[in-house]
């Protein structure tokens, strides 16, 4: 949603006459939702946190989520006062609650343009001749694209329109790649934006090894007469800034797994399916891509319980059972006060012969094979070093005392992350030989295993070529 600012009037839904205000919305992608307001109390003197707000503004219904009352100015002996909020989301077009239900979604995500590329543009040719003065110019044809199945039944397509504007003396052609989805059963917002613009956001970061992020976002209502077509409503989030740099990423050989390698039918499916499988896991792998502020104490931590948390879910457990109702064991579990001994048992339970880091690790290290080997030869030292420096970190708490540095650390939790990346990309049916050529494309990836390379050459027996 490119950015506005509105002005109407708001109100608490079903309290119209004891909770409105009039005020003034502005929205931009990179601060988000924030409404000035004055007139009766909006928010609850009991809370800050006003979750609907509807609006009737000089450009039509709107529907503010998720507010947070940031601060007022209140005059003696008056019921009004100006008031600020910070929002969560924007909805045009019509009046929603937190509970709406849609049928159909529109996603764009940034670097889809840059991955996709649907369709082509062409001279505009024979209709020149027809023309007078009409010089030089191309028109979008469009191009089917794929579509898949998930497995609640939903399906996502990739599709792509073009738009251009005329001026006196010039003219343009934009083209635009976007994801759109028709759900087997009706989704909330909420539900949308984590069940399938998360997984498509996380999906494109890892294929193209640049941070995308959800960049736009149109709702179609749920109708309660199946012909008739109601007309979509346009979200505006606070867009996740730009980490990468601002670098263009237009070469195909520049990502991981280009458009034309990527089996759309049958590879988007499993990604849903693992991104459900994995649950937080899958954010918190993610994370590191996209929190560049992150601490170097917590970004190693993170990516160390990430790793262990993905081989805990796509791994079979080996773990053997053991019971707490021998002898042993129930003297043992008396040895602990008795309002902490329920909580043992689920502690017990849950962490009895538990794999190890290491042992973790190795198993991740067997599936990535040639596609992480090529970065990391020699992995018995490597997953000491991992496993040393969690440790140490865990039950230290200290940075200063830990083995290895700040700066070493840093490109220790990177090669952490990678692992993970690359298991991810295996599991999806690439080869670990194939995906060793794939991830060389990635100038971020040659250049982390330039940074072990240096930072740890006792891991080395020879350079890396390139």
């Amino acid at each position: 949603m490119d950015p506005f600012e509105v002005q109407g009037t708001w109100w608490v839904p079903n309290q119209k006459r004891h909770r409105k205000a009039t005020g003034r919305v502005t929205y931009s992608p990179a601060t988000g939702t924030m409404l000035e307001a004055y007139g009766k109390r909006l928010e609850e003197e009991s809370s800050v946190y006003v979750p609907v707000l509807h609006g009737d503004t000089e450009d039509g219904l709107m529907t503010l989520l998720g507010c947070v009352f940031e601060r007022s100015n209140r005059k003696a002996f008056s019921d009004h006062a100006a008031q600020f909020f910070s929002c969560e989301a924007v909805v045009r077009g019509g009046h929603v609650s937190r509970e709406s239900l849609y049928q159909h979604a529109t996603l764009q995500v940034k670097h889809l343009n840059e991955w996709a590329r649907l369709g082509r543009m062409l001279p505009l040719g024979e209709a020149r001749k027809y023309l007078r003065n009409a010089g030089i110019g191309v028109y979008y044809q469009e191009a089917l694209g794929p579509k898949a199945a998930l497995a609640d039944g939903s399906i996502i397509s990739l599709r792509a329109h073009s738009s251009h504007k005329l001026g006196s003396n010039t003219a343009s052609l934009r083209v635009e790649q976007y994801f759109h989805a028709t759900f087997s059963a009706s989704k909330t917002l909420d539900q949308i934006l984590d069940q399938y613009a998360a997984p498509l956001a996380n999906m494109i970061t890892l294929l193209v090894d640049v941070p995308s992020a959800l960049v736009s976002l149109r709702l179609t209502p749920r109708s309660r007469r199946p012909a008739m077509l109601l007309d979509p409503y346009e979200v505006g989030l606070k867009i996740q800034p730009s980490i990468d740099g601002g670098h263009s990423i237009a070469y195909l050989a520049t990502q991981i797994v280009p458009f034309d390698e990527f089996d759309f039918e049958k590879q988007l499916p499993q990604w849903f399916d693992y991104s459900s499988k994995l649950g937080g896991i899958h954010g918190l792998i993610f994370g590191l891509r996209y929190s560049p502020d992150m601490s170097t104490h917590n970004r190693y931590l993170n990516a160390a319980t990430a790793v262990e948390g993905f081989h805990r879910a796509t791994f079979p457990s080996k773990r053997a059972k053991v019971s707490l109702k021998t002898a042993a064991a129930k003297a043992w579990l008396e040895t602990y006060p008795e309002d902490e001994r329920n909580l043992i048992k689920a502690r017990f339970s849950q962490y009895i012969n538990d794999p190890s880091l290491g042992d973790r690790l190795s198993e991740l290290i067997e599936k990535a094979g040639a596609a992480f080997s090529w970065i990391v030869p020699d992995a018995g030292k490597w997953m000491t070093l991992v496993k040393n420096t969690r440790n140490n970190l865990t039950h230290q708490g200290e940075m200063s005392r830990v083995s290895v540095g700040a700066a070493r650390m840093l490109v220790l939790a990177e090669s952490v992350a990678l692992l993970a990346s690359i298991c991810f990309l295996v599991d999806l049916g690439f080869s670990a030989g194939d995906l060793k050529i794939k991830l060389a494309r990635s100038l971020r990836i040659r250049i982390l295993a330039q940074d072990m390379q240096a930072t740890f050459p006792a891991l080395y027996s020879q350079t890396i070529v390139m």
